[in-house]
């Protein structure tokens, strides 16, 4: 059986949250981007950038940046 996955798309004015079809190359993708961006982040070539919107991090207590 083949995998199926599904993506969202978010109508806000609507209140409606529609399911999309993605294909499983699509995942593939997106997977490799995001493993590339923790990679740098992992390295530390991203630097933080602290502003008003750490505020609303989960993680907002714990940061060493803030």
């Amino acid at each position: 059986m083949e995998n199926r996955f599904f993506g969202s798309i978010a109508y806000v004015e609507d209140a409606k949250v529609d399911l999309v079809p993605v294909c499983p190359e699509e995942v593939d993708r997106v997977r490799g981007i995001v493993k590339g961006i923790i990679d740098e982040i992992t390295k530390g070539k991203i630097p933080a950038r602290p502003g008003k919107q750490c505020e609303r991090c989960d993680y907002f207590q714990l940061c060493r940046y803030r």
